[in-house]
């Protein structure tokens, strides 16, 4: 049975996603402390919205930071 790594790290290589990625990676956000966190079309806006502090960042980009590949 595959770990959320496993996925984390086959998602972070792929050049696409889907809806149900998006929905896996905002839980996985929210439960990783960022509660207003929304995925929307492999967009991962860790605020809600874009900020300065934390812009929006690509589903790929987020799932290497989450299994530590970057």
């Amino acid at each position: 049975m595959p770990t959320i790594r496993d996925y984390l790290k086959e998602l972070g290589e792929k050049s696409s996603s889907s809806s149900e990625d998006d929905a896996k990676v905002q839980k996985l956000m929210r439960m990783a402390g960022f509660p207003n966190c929304v995925v929307v079309m492999g967009v991962v806006y860790l605020e809600g919205k874009g900020t300065i502090k934390h812009p929006p960042s690509s589903i790929h980009q987020v799932a290497k930071m989450l299994a530590g590949l970057k």
